[in-house]
C-alpha cells in the first residue's frame, strides 16, 4: 500500500509538473539555491535546526538569546498559557532582513515544553508547488480534519495536510477547503515548522496521502 501511494504521488508530480512550474514562477522570484539554503539546516547545525535553534535540544533560555541576536528578529516576547505551566511560547517580529519567503504579516512562533524547544513555526509566502519542486514530495505525512490538533483550531471545516521532510527536520502544513482541486492544492500557502524528532517520527507513521484529482 505504501509503495502504491508513493508511486501515485510521483506520477501526479510528473503529470502536473508543467502546471506546478507555472504556478511556482507566478508565486515568487527567489533563487532556488538561496531559498533551499535559507530553509535547510546549515552544515554546523544538524537537522532539526532553524534560526540556529535545534528543537528537542536547545533550551528556552538559549533560544531567547539566539533570537535576540539574530539579524532577522526583533521584539521577542514571552507568552505563558494560563492552563499549562509547563509550556511557554516566544513570539517575534521581523526586521526586514529576513528572506522574502517569510510572510511578515505573521509573527514567528517558538514553543517549549519543560524548558526545551519543541518547535519553531513560520508562516511563509511559499506554495505547496514550491516545496515539492525544492524537496520533492514528502515521503510520509497525514491529513487532519477540522482543527483536530492544538494550534489548528481556526481550520474547522478545512483539511490540513502535513508533510514530513525528515532530512530537513521540517513539517510542512497547508490548510485547504474540503474537496479541493489540484490547482488549489499547488497554490496553497504553507507553514513551515522545524520540529523535534518525536513529532517528526509521530507524523512519519502515516503513509503520505497523495492528492487526488
Amino acid at each position: 500500500m505504501t509503495r502504491l501511494v508513493r508511486r501515485s504521488t510521483l506520477l501526479l508530480l510528473l503529470i502536473f509538473l508543467p502546471s506546478v512550474l507555472l504556478i511556482r514562477l507566478q508565486a515568487r522570484d527567489d533563487d532556488d539555491a538561496t531559498l533551499r539554503q535559507s530553509i535547510s539546516p546549515p552544515a554546523d547545525c544538524p537537522a532539526p535546526c532553524l534560526l540556529g535553534i535545534r528543537p528537542g535540544l536547545t533550551t528556552m533560555q538559549d533560544a531567547q538569546t539566539l533570537l535576540n541576536a539574530h539579524p532577522w528578529v526583533k521584539n521577542v516576547i514571552f507568552i505563558d498559557p494560563i492552563n499549562d505551566p509547563n509550556t511557554r511560547y516566544l513570539f517575534w517580529d521581523w526586521t526586514g532582513q529576513q528572506p522574502a519567503w517569510i510572510d511578515t504579516r505573521w509573527q514567528g512562533e517558538l514553543r517549549s515544553v519543560y524548558h526545551i524547544v519543541r518547535g519553531i513555526r513560520l508562516q511563509t509566502r511559499l506554495t505547496m508547488a514550491d516545496i515539492w519542486l525544492l524537496f520533492g514530495p514528502a515521503r510520509t505525512g497525514t491529513l487532519v480534519f477540522g482543527g483536530q490538533l492544538p494550534g489548528l483550531e481556526s481550520t474547522r471545516g478545512m483539511v490540513t495536510t502535513i508533510g514530513v521532510y525528515d532530512h530537513q527536520g521540517l513539517l510542512i502544513r497547508a490548510s485547504l477547503p474540503r474537496n479541493t482541486g489540484l490547482e488549489t492544492f499547488w497554490r496553497a500557502r504553507v507553514e513551515i515548522e522545524s520540529s523535534n524528532e518525536q513529532a517528526l517520527e509521530y507524523f512519519s507513521t502515516y503513509d503520505n496521502p497523495a492528492p487526488e484529482r
